[in-house]
C-alpha cells in the first residue's frame, strides 16, 4: 500500500492568601488618557461589538514545585514589594496575561506572564555577558521581589502592533497583527525607531526567531527607543501573548451570590441551576432580586438578564466579578443562574443559512473562529446543529458583542439560542480539563489533588475517598509505583470509593494514565497454557463468562486489540487487571485468580492525530479543494495548515476530520504489495480497517504484512 510524494511545502493541603476585594471601594473617575501620537491613527482590521471581560487568577507559590503558602490574585497590586519571597518560586497563571514590575506603581523593569506554569528566579539579574559562562550548577540566592503587578490582557481581542521607522511614529509603517518569527525584508530587519501598540501585550524581540533582547510592550505609544527600552532600532521577531479559551472547571460547583457590587449586601450561594434568586431553596438561602457581583469557586456558569434563563447571557469563569461591567453586562440586571454541563471532548458544530438544518450554505467547524468570515462562510445563520462539545457564539467578530452558549442538540430557529437577530459572528468551544482530581472526603470535598500524568507516589496522609476523571481512562493502586490491587476509573464522576470498586478502607498510593489504542476490541482465551486447548474469541463485553456458556477457568490469553479490563468474578466485580495487547502464557500465575467472571474493553473517546513517516519526516495528507468532493488522492508533505493532515480512528477506519464520513481506503485488490489508497466514501470493510504497531507502522487488519508506506521512485 503506497502513499505518493510531494513536494509540497505549503501546534498538600497548603493554606493560602488572596487579594481582598470585599473591602474594595469603587475605584475613582480616572482622567482620560492621551493619545501617545495624536496624528496617529489607529487602524482596527476588524470592527469589534461589546467586550466581554474575563475574570483574571495568578497563583504565587513560596517554593519551587507549586509547594508551600501561596497567594491568589485577581485583581492589580501597585504595591508588592512587601512580599517576602524566597530565591525560587512557582507561579501559575489561571487566566490572563500579567505582567510583573521591578518597582511599585508599574515602574522599572518588566516581565511578563501568559497562561500556564513557571519557576522562577531572579528576573531582574543581568543577562551575562561576553565571555561569561553561566554556571550550570549554580543555586539562586537571591530572593525573589516583585514591585507591583497588573493584568495587561483582561478579554479576548485581536493583536495589533505598528512599528515606524522615525520617531514618533512617523516614516515608513509595517502593521503586525500575530506572531510573527522572522520580519527581515529581502534579508535585513527593518528600522524601528517607534511603536504603537493598539491592542494586546507584545514581546518584541531585536532578533529573528525570538532570540536577543525580548521587550515587553502594553498597550499604548512608545514614541523612540528608550521609551520602549530597545538597545538597537531594529526588530526581529514578534510575539503577541494572548488568553486561552474557557475551560471547563475542576472544581466543585459553586457561585456565591451579593445583592451590590464589590460583594456587599445580602448573599446567597448556588451549586446548581436557579430559575431566579427569590427561593430560599436549597441551603436556607437569602432571597435577592438580582445579583450586584459574584464568585464563581467552581464550575462554567451562564447568568441570564431575566427569570427562567431568558434575556441576555453572559458566560461566567472561576473568578470574582465585583459589578456587572465586570462579566459584560448591557445593564446591572442579572435574574438566573445556570450550570454549563456536557461533554466538551471532540467539540464539532454546523451552521446553517436555512432554518431547520435544511439544504442550503453550510460550513462545519471543529475548533475556535475569530472571524466566520475568514473561513469564508458570510452568509446569516438560522439554524445549528451542536454535534460534539459545549460553545459560546458571538455576535461581533473576535468574540465580541453578545454572547449565546450552544450545548449539544440542534437549534432550528436563532430564537432556540435566544438570539433576536441571525449575526453570528465569531465562536469557540468550552474546553475540557484533562487528568484526575482526587478529593479527600466524600461528593467532591474535601483537599484535593489535580494531575495529568502519571503519578507513582501519593502522599501517605492523603486519603482519597471521590474522584472526578475529567479526561481518559486512568488505573487506581493500592501501592506506590503502580503495584497491589488496581481499580480502573473512566471518565466520569465517583462519589465515593464503592462507585469504583473500591472497599471503603482502600488507601489509593499510585495513579496511572491507560494509553490509547488504535485498534478494535479483540482478546482470545485458551482453557489450556501457552495458548493451547480451546479458544474463546470476544470483542465486546462479556458480563457473566459462565452465564454465557463459557467455562470461565483460563489458563492463557491473547489481547490483540484494545485494552482490556479482567474481572475475577461475574458483573464486573472483584480483583481487576489491566490487560493491554500483550500475550499472558500462564494466566493464573500472572492474576492469582484463575477464573475470569466478566472482561470489558475500556472504551476510548475519538482523538485526533498526524500520521507521520519516520525516514522523511512527513505527514499523511490531503490536498482537497472541492468541498463537494466524493474521492481524493493522499499525500505525505512537510507540516503545512494549508493541507488537511488531521485524522482520527474510528471502529478500524482511518478518517480524515475534515471529512468524517469518508476514510482511507485500498483500490482493488490488497493482497499484493504496492496496492494504492485514497480517500474514500465511508465503507466499513476488513480491508478498509487499520491497526496501528506499538512501534509505528500502520498495517492492514485483514492482512497485517501488508503496512502503510510511500510509494518508491
Amino acid at each position: 500500500m503506497t502513499i505518493p510524494r510531494t513536494d509540497l511545502n505549503l501546534q498538600p493541603d497548603i493554606p493560602f492568601l488572596t487579594t481582598n476585594l470585599e473591602h474594595q471601594v469603587p475605584p475613582t473617575k480616572q482622567p482620560p488618557k492621551v493619545n501617545p501620537f495624536p496624528t496617529a491613527q489607529k487602524s482596527k482590521l476588524h470592527e469589534q461589538g461589546k467586550i466581554n471581560p474575563r475574570p483574571g487568577k495568578i497563583i504565587i507559590y513560596e517554593n519551587a514545585n507549586f509547594t508551600g503558602y501561596k497567594k491568589e490574585i485577581t485583581a492589580d497590586v501597585s504595591d508588592s514589594s512587601g512580599w517576602t519571597f524566597p530565591p525560587v518560586i512557582s507561579i501559575k497563571v489561571v487566566r490572563g496575561c500579567w505582567v510583573a514590575y521591578e518597582k511599585a506603581d508599574y515602574k522599572g523593569k518588566k516581565f511578563a506572564f501568559e497562561e500556564g506554569e513557571v519557576e522562577l528566579t531572579d528576573p531582574w539579574a543581568e543577562p551575562t555577558k561576553g565571555d561569561e559562562e553561566p554556571t550550570a550548577d549554580a543555586v539562586p540566592t537571591k530572593p525573589v521581589t516583585i514591585g507591583s503587578l497588573k493584568r495587561a490582557i483582561k478579554q479576548y481581542s485581536a493583536p495589533e502592533i505598528s512599528l515606524f521607522a522615525e520617531p514618533n511614529g512617523e516614516g515608513r509603517k509595517l502593521m503586525f497583527c500575530e506572531e510573527s518569527e522572522d520580519i527581515r525584508i529581502f534579508g535585513y530587519q527593518p528600522k524601528t525607531a517607534s511603536i504603537i501598540v493598539n491592542s494586546g501585550l507584545w514581546l518584541v524581540y531585536c532578533e529573528p526567531f525570538f532570540e536577543g533582547q525580548a521587550c515587553v510592550l502594553e498597550l499604548g505609544g512608545f514614541r523612540n527607543l528608550q521609551e520602549w527600552g530597545g538597545e538597537t532600532d531594529h526588530v526581529g521577531s514578534l510575539l503577541p501573548l494572548q488568553m486561552v479559551q474557557t475551560q471547563s472547571s475542576s472544581h466543585t460547583h459553586l457561585v456565591i451570590l451579593y445583592e451590590k457590587s464589590y460583594f456587599s449586601g445580602r448573599r446567597r450561594e448556588s451549586y446548581s441551576d436557579s430559575t431566579d434568586f427569590l427561593s430560599r431553596y436549597p441551603n436556607n438561602n437569602q432571597p435577592i432580586m438580582n445579583a450586584g457581583s459574584i464568585k464563581v469557586i467552581g464550575g462554567i456558569w451562564v447568568g441570564y438578564s431575566k427569570e427562567g434563563f431568558r434575556g441576555e447571557q453572559y458566560i461566567l469563569e472561576e473568578g470574582e466579578y465585583q459589578d456587572w461591567q465586570a462579566w459584560g453586562g448591557f445593564n446591572e440586571e442579572l435574574k438566573s443562574l445556570r450550570l454549563i454541563r456536557g461533554d466538551f471532548a471532540n467539540p464539532a458544530l454546523v451552521l446553517y443559512n436555512e432554518v431547520n438544518c435544511e439544504e442550503g450554505e453550510c460550513v462545519n467547524v471543529m475548533g475556535s473562529v475569530p472571524d466566520l468570515k475568514d473561513i469564508g462562510f458570510e452568509a446569516i445563520t438560522q439554524s445549528i446543529n451542536v454535534q460534539n462539545g459545549v460553545w459560546v457564539a458571538y455576535e461581533g467578530v473576535y468574540y465580541s458583542g453578545p454572547q449565546y452558549i450552544l450545548e449539544k442538540g440542534i437549534y432550528r430557529h436563532p430564537e432556540d439560542w435566544g438570539a433576536k437577530s441571525c449575526k453570528i459572528s465569531s465562536l469557540h468551544p468550552i474546553l475540557s480539563h484533562t487528568g484526575i482530581q482526587l478529593f479527600s472526603e466524600y461528593d467532591f470535598n474535601g483537599y484535593n489533588l489535580l494531575f495529568d500524568k502519571d503519578k507513582p507516589m501519593i502522599a501517605r496522609d492523603f486519603k482519597m475517598n471521590s474522584c472526578r476523571v475529567l479526561n481518559g481512562s486512568w488505573a487506581l493502586y493500592e501501592n506506590q509505583d503502580f503495584t497491589g490491587n488496581m481499580f480502573v476509573v473512566e471518565e466520569g464522576e465517583y462519589p465515593d470509593l464503592p462507585s469504583m470498586g473500591c472497599r471503603m478502607t482502600t488507601h489509593i498510593r499510585s495513579a496511572k494514565t491507560i494509553p490509547y489504542v488504535f485498534s478494535e476490541p479483540q482478546i482470545l482465551l485458551y482453557s489450556l497454557e501457552a495458548f493451547e486447548g480451546k479458544e474463546i474469541e470476544l470483542t465486546s463485553e462479556v458480563k457473566s463468562l459462565a452465564g454465557a456458556g463459557y467455562n470461565n477457568l483460563v489458563l492463557s490469553l491473547r489481547v490483540t486489540g484494545g485494552v482490556w479490563v479482567a474481572f475475577e468474578h461475574s458483573h464486573f466485580r472483584g480483583r481487576q487487571m489491566l490487560l493491554e495487547p500483550h500475550e499472558v502464557s500462564n494466566w493464573p500465575k500472572y492474576s492469582k485468580f484463575p477464573r475470569i467472571g466478566s472482561l470489558a474493553p475500556i472504551v476510548q473517546k475519538r482523538a485526533y492525530f498526524k500520521i507521520r513517516n519516520q525516514e522523511t519526516d512527513e505527514f499523511l495528507s490531503i490536498n482537497a479543494n472541492d468541498e463537494d468532493m466524493k474521492s481524493c488522492r493522499v499525500v505525505v508533505a512537510k507540516e503545512n495548515k494549508e493541507l488537511h493532515q488531521i485524522w482520527f480512528y474510528d471502529q478500524g477506519m482511518i478518517k480524515p476530520k475534515m471529512a468524517p464520513d469518508m476514510s482511507l481506503q485500498t483500490i482493488g485488490s490488497v493482497d499484493t504489495t504496492g496496492t494504492k489508497v485514497v480517500i474514500w466514501s465511508d465503507t466499513r470493510l476488513p480491508k478498509h480497517c487499520w491497526n496501528f504497531g506499538f512501534n509505528g507502522p500502520v498495517s492492514c487488519i485483514l492482512h497485517p504484512q501488508l503496512v502503510l508506506d510511500i510509494k518508491g521512485e
